[in-house]
């Protein structure tokens, strides 16, 4: 640099290299573009070629970054100001590139086209100047260079058709349906493939992968659980109209990487499903532009993520360990090495350009059509998926109808045969949905919580034992005396034999559960801690899911969700269900269950001042029996009187079969003759004291 000084021109130094740039490079990723500039610098007798981001050539901090700690900018506050101008004003043959860094459609020159790694596809087959430069995870989704020709496509159509041979349909063609709706736009859900280890879940996902490049084997699979939500995001968002596999979803190790892979497989399928990208912001204070998911996932694991609303998002697809034909799927990994089924998909890409803006105005109004033909009882997404399946899988079956691949009977044997296998599929989902539901995990948690002892329920009248099956209500039996003189064989229970476990979490009689909400639904949570699960309803939206499903007992037109009932002779507030619900083990999945409301079975109460609650059962109902905890034919006596069980040294009694069944009400009037206790029952000349324990016989009203 020249510099006028009272002594007249001198020069200034810069630098000690000399730098131009040689191209300015702009990145387009179909949402934003970023410019970068690729500099050509020579220092002494080296010569270095490298590309910075626009911003960074600003500030200067690349010099040394590049050109090592012997590249010097001058002292000076306004020195390197011009050495950035001086390279700027000296890069006069500097070359202007667009360069693509994402895969699918853009409209170039008012024509659709299909971005690969090496790539466009165009309506007249490859498409020339388009420069594409991939995320390394996606480097290898890499179509024929050579645009094939018909008689090869059609070659490579029927060869790729023979992956629905590799499983059952139920698995195989939802997953090859997959590869023709990804090229069609974002999918608004995602396939899972689930299967133990060795059942070759990678292997199938990856011949389906591989018709978006040969080198996407197995061990090449462009995603990983092992990656991070963020990296996961930025492929997801990158991979457009495309499939995008990602592979091996196995929670292992603490709890808390097990809660970790959950949590970004929740973000990952959440994001999918709703076609949202995650907000950040600026370092300027404004927001990012976000980058939503805007191909098609297809995952493998050895287990499932965590949610019922997660997986609604998702066509979950279960694999057996002998569900492959091996022989078959051999066969399929040469073809697919060998880039036949990449040639398909350029084949189909090739013939779809022309009219994918056609196809895009049409898709959303035959996908509606085709979810109104579905008849199906699950979540309403899963009629959205097999619709969004089923345009993809008829477009392909006409391409290749048309192009002279297959015949028309073919396609229609085709065409039923994709309908048959989502059906299939569509039902184990909707089992797998309802498994997940809730409320019916709640009463699995709930039924988990009294089997273990964590809590019990205690008797509505006496706040003690209850009448019936107390051990599966969270009571014990534990110690017994040594048989009666009157009765050797007999084995008189102690009166403090049968135990409360736990905490009590509220009250029963015959037919209704009274929890306590606090207590049920902090031990609930604790058990699904216990299980490695997250109980994601809160308390209140939990009984509000319970009173939408008819499952929750409460008078009609009641604000709140518990009620105050007489227990004991003292008012408590709890809320109110069906005892069905609970030994049953089911729940219906909606309110026209066994336990929802209808005319003649209102689920309300009756006059809550007489605490009286409203019929729930009806004359089909099972009668209640009693399990006994150990039953020896070999020692039965009088069935009136039960059987005596041996283990070890330990004699425990057995009542007999329903001998709590046959008298579900206490008789009042008569009293225990060991503690004065008035909760007796009675069976034949026999009367049992509830209270404890006691057994006694009675003949011609007097005590034997």
């Amino acid at each position: 640099m020249h510099r006028l000084t009272k002594d007249g021109e001198i020069t200034v130094p810069l630098a000690n290299f000399s730098a131009t740039i040689c191209t300015d490079v702009l990145e387009d990723n179909g949402t934003e573009r970023h410019r970068r500039v690729e500099i050509e610098a020579r220092l002494g007798q080296r010569t270095s070629r490298f590309t910075i981001a626009a911003s960074a050539f600003v500030g200067m901090g690349w010099v040394v970054e590049h050109l090592g700690t012997e590249a010097i900018l001058m002292p000076g506050m306004t020195l390197k100001d011009h050495c950035r101008t001086a390279i700027q004003m000296l890069s006069n043959k500097t070359v202007h590139r667009t360069v693509y860094t994402h895969i699918g459609w853009r409209q170039l020159d008012e024509s659709w086209c299909f971005l690969h790694g090496t790539g466009a596809i165009g309506p007249s087959g490859l498409v020339d100047d388009v420069e594409v430069a991939l995320h390394d995870g996606l480097q290898r989704y890499v179509l024929p260079e050579l645009a094939p020709r018909e008689a090869d496509v059609q070659e490579a159509i029927r060869t790729s058709l023979r992956l629905l041979d590799v499983a059952p349909d139920d698995i195989s063609i939802p997953i090859y349906m997959s590869v023709w709706r990804a090229v069609l736009g974002t999918a608004p859900f995602s396939v899972y493939l689930v299967g133990p280890t060795g059942a070759g879940k990678s292997t199938l996902a990856a011949l389906a992968q591989q018709h978006f490049g040969p080198d996407m084997d197995a061990s090449r699979l462009p995603g990983s659980w092992t990656s991070t939500a963020n990296a996961l995001g930025e492929l997801q968002f990158l991979a457009k109209d495309a499939l995008l596999t990602i592979d091996d979803f196995c929670p292992t190790g603490s709890q808390a990487d097990q809660q970790r892979l959950h949590r970004d497989a929740d973000r990952v399928f959440r994001s999918q499903g709703n076609g949202t990208g995650r907000q950040r912001m600026r370092a300027d204070g404004g927001l990012q532009t976000p980058k939503p998911p805007r191909g098609l996932i297809l995952a493998t694991g050895e287990d499932l993520p965590r949610g019922q609303s997660l997986r609604a998002r998702m066509l979950v697809i279960e694999m057996l360990a002998d569900s492959l034909d091996w022989s078959v799927l051999s066969q399929c990994q040469a073809a697919a090495a060998e880039g036949v089924y990449t040639m398909a998909l350029s084949g189909f890409l090739h013939w779809l350009a022309p009219q994918y803006g056609a196809v895009q105005e049409a898709m959303q109004g035959e996908v509606l059509r085709l979810r109104q033909q579905i008849q199906q009882a699950g979540h309403k997404r899963t009629a959205d998926i097999a619709a969004h399946l089923l345009f993809g899988w008829d477009l392909f079956l006409t391409f290749a109808y048309k192009i002279g691949a297959i015949s028309e009977e073919e396609r229609l044997g085709h065409a039923q045969r994709g309908w048959r296998a989502l059906a299939t599929a569509a039902q184990a989902q909707a089992e797998l949905q309802h498994s997940e539901d809730p409320v019916g995990r709640f009463f699995a948690l709930l039924r988990a919580v009294l089997s273990s002892g964590q809590a019990h329920l205690a008797d509505r009248e006496s706040n003690h034992i209850p009448a019936m099956d107390a051990d599966h209500y969270g009571w014990q039996n534990i110690v017994t005396r040594a048989p009666s003189a009157a009765v050797p064989s007999y084995v008189e229970p102690m009166p403090d034999s049968w135990r409360p476990q736990g905490a009590r979490m509220g009250w029963l009689d015959d037919e209704h559960l009274y929890l306590t909400p606090d207590a049920t639904y902090a031990a609930v949570i604790q058990m699904a801690r216990e299980q490695g699960e997250t109980f994601t309803l809160t308390q209140r939206t939990l009984w509000k899911r319970l009173d939408e499903r008819g499952l929750l007992i409460r008078e009609r037109g009641q604000r709140h969700y518990s009620s105050r009932v007489r227990i004991h002779g003292k008012r408590e507030r709890v809320v109110c269900v069906s005892r069905q619900i609970l030994e049953e083990g089911g729940v219906q999945s909606g309110p026209s269950g066994p336990s929802g409301p209808s005319d003649s079975n209102p689920l309300i109460f009756n006059g809550l001042e007489n605490d009286q609650l409203g019929p729930l059962r009806n004359s089909q109902n099972p009668e209640w029996s009693h399990n006994g905890h150990l039953e020896n034919t070999q020692n039965q006596i009088d069935t009136s009187l039960g059987t005596t069980g041996t283990t070890g040294t330990t004699n425990i009694y057995i009542p007999p079969k329903n001998f709590y069944a046959r008298t579900h009400t206490s008789e009042i009037s008569a009293s225990c003759p060991k503690c004065s206790a008035q909760r007796i029952n009675t069976t034949g000349s026999y009367k049992l004291c509830l209270a404890c324990g006691h057994k006694w016989q009675v003949e011609n009203g007097h005590a034997g």
